[in-house]
């Protein structure tokens, strides 16, 4: 999961507000898409992944990392709020 890796660099005590920007990225960049036919220039297609691409990240760490496997665990956990709010907006 690239958000999770993007995450592994990111002080602690910034990761949540880090993951909340790239979802909001994703989200305006899924917008854009839709509504020009074209991905974002800055964020790509619109997915957590292209918005996550353009930071910086380590190489996937193995899930016996500690630190990273909470920090996966905590992405997937926030897909389905996201998905909630792409809902609520449309």
């Amino acid at each position: 999961m690239h958000a999770a890796c993007a995450l592994v660099r990111v002080r602690p005590q910034r990761r949540g507000w880090v993951f909340l920007r790239i979802c909001c990225e994703a989200t305006r960049a899924n917008k854009h898409l839709k509504t020009t036919g074209r991905v974002h220039p800055k964020w790509g297609n619109g997915s957590v992944m292209a918005a996550a691409l353009r930071r910086p990240r380590v190489a996937e760490p193995p899930l016996s990392s500690p630190d990273y496997a909470v920090l996966l665990a905590a992405v997937i956990a926030g897909f389905p709020v996201m998905a909630r709010l792409n809902r609520a907006r449309n």
